[in-house]
């Protein structure tokens, strides 16, 4: 593995489909490490987060995760940057790559040309929000590192569009 290249696993969510107070828990820039439990869920929190939304949640159709995924693909390969597996679910994407550069904005730029791409196919309105702000980046130390979180997003997502990208 290049230090040069840091090896991340990726994750960013689509608009208003995990808000703080839900029931599954969530995280906030104070609390947002492997080891930290997440915040406890809260429902009036939950609703007073729905409440401040000005659009719907957001949630990918079969073709819309296509598109998306083929969106990152292509930013990857521009960028040249090494595309270990990428899944784009209905409410998320996982992307496991060695970018250069700064990791947020290579995800600010992932995040834009999946928007681009929708937005180009007609498959989302030109002032629709796709995507929640923030992301999850998590380092990957070594190779088993790379290999488990490659198989976490190819096959620990269910039935899906997992892409394999480069040899690990």
């Amino acid at each position: 593995m290049d230090p040069q290249r840091p090896v991340v696993l990726i994750t960013f969510r689509t608009y208003g489909s995990w808000l703080h107070g839900d029931a599954r828990g969530s995280v906030d820039r104070h609390r947002n490490s492997p080891t930290q439990t997440r915040l406890p869920p809260k429902p009036a929190w939950e609703s007073y987060e729905r409440s401040r939304m000005t659009m719907p949640e957001v949630l990918f159709t079969e073709e819309q995760r296509a598109v998306a995924t083929r969106a990152i693909e292509n930013l990857a390969c521009v960028r040249g940057w090494h595309l270990y597996a990428t899944n784009v679910r209905t409410n998320h994407a996982h992307v496991v790559a060695g970018v250069t550069g700064d990791v947020r904005q290579a995800v600010v730029a992932m995040k834009s040309a999946a928007t681009v791409a929708l937005r180009a196919a007609g498959l989302m309105a030109a002032d629709a929000k796709v995507w929640s702000r923030g992301c999850s980046v998590r380092r990957l130390a070594d190779v088993v590192a790379v290999r488990t979180a490659c198989r976490y997003v190819i096959e620990g997502q269910g039935e899906g569009l997992g892409v394999v990208g480069k040899e690990v």
